[in-house]
């Protein structure tokens, strides 16, 4: 591999089949970002070209069926089968990126009835590329801790060790203390923050930047006494900036990232691309020379940042 290759290990995308899916949310874009990504998404579209090499990625449930949560993984799974078939039987492809390791998070949710939830997810583990769950937070995490259901069956998946998407929104001293009480009691469930805990776009001097400031300092040390790399059960995704600002500039991201390193180092975070709705903003090729950027800015390990990082803990 050329010293100017890039491997990328994608942690954050959402693949799209129209035909077979639900997709209820993507009907409720607003009309410009429907245009944008209302249609199905496959595993041609996420292709890179040099200096970077797509290796792996990390699909993450997107709605296709959350009664059933194990048939998105299967359908994909099923996709992605037929994609390297076609790619190793097409000499003009790209070919130098294939073939593409492929990991999947299912729907998981949790107030389900215990035995349910068991079920489902007992069955989702045992498909070949699931990881783990995600059940999309926002700002409900205090409700959700205080749900019967929900704290026995995030025990249940504590006992699976497995990944647990983390979409949270953290707007309050309690919810920053119940979802401290949530990661400490679950200590085998690795946890995944997505999206940098919704980072604020706002002025540094702000409230808004204040607080989230606090919640990742208050998450940092959380993980502190923990005694190795290996036993510490959080990570964050550096993605999703599209999703509060559409038009945002590379700029505007440094203070906010600067502080998540400065406060966790770089061992537990990932670049990734919230593929397709980083459309909203860049290509996806794009979107990989703005993180390969971000990294130079910020003098981090960019094939750490890029894909190793997103590899030891997905693969």
């Amino acid at each position: 591999m050329s010293e100017q290759t890039y491997q990328v290990v994608d942690p954050h995308i959402h693949l799209f089949d129209l035909s077979k899916g639900e997709y209820a949310w993507l009907g409720q874009l607003e009309q410009t970002k429907r245009r944008l990504i209302y249609r199905d998404f496959g595993f041609s579209d996420i292709r890179l070209r040099e200096p970077f090499t797509l290796t792996k990625c990390v699909h993450i449930e997107a709605g296709f069926n959350n009664q059933h949560p194990q048939k998105e993984i299967a359908h994909w799974e099923n996709a992605h089968h037929v994609y390297l078939s076609t790619v190793q039987n097409n000499e003009n492809s790209f070919a130098e990126q294939t073939p593409l390791q492929f990991a999947s998070i299912a729907n998981a949710d949790l107030f389900q009835a215990p035995d349910t939830f068991e079920y489902h997810s007992n069955s989702a583990l045992k498909m070949g590329s699931c990881k783990g769950f995600r059940h999309i937070i926002d700002g409900q995490i205090v409700a959700l801790w205080e749900n019967e259901n929900a704290r026995i069956n995030l025990r249940h998946l504590n006992k699976l060790a497995c990944i647990f998407e983390l979409q949270v929104s953290v707007t309050t001293h309690q919810a920053l203390d119940t979802l401290l009480e949530v990661i400490t009691q679950h200590p085998h469930l690795h946890f995944v923050l997505n999206h940098a805990g919704f980072m604020p776009f706002s002025s540094i001097s702000g409230q808004a930047f204040k607080w989230w400031c606090q919640v990742i300092e208050s998450l940092s040390q959380s993980q502190q006494s923990r005694q190795s790399q290996q036993s510490k059960n959080l990570s964050i995704k550096l993605s999703g900036f599209e999703m509060h600002k559409k038009e945002y500039e590379t700029d505007e991201l440094l203070p906010a990232l600067d502080r998540i390193f400065s406060s966790f180092g770089q061992a537990q975070i990932m670049m990734a691309s919230n593929f397709p709705l980083c459309l909203y903003r860049l290509s996806y090729q794009d979107y990989w020379q703005q993180a390969f950027n971000l990294c130079q800015q910020l003098q981090v390990n960019k094939r750490a940042l890029l894909g190793e990082n997103a590899a030891r803990i997905y693969f």
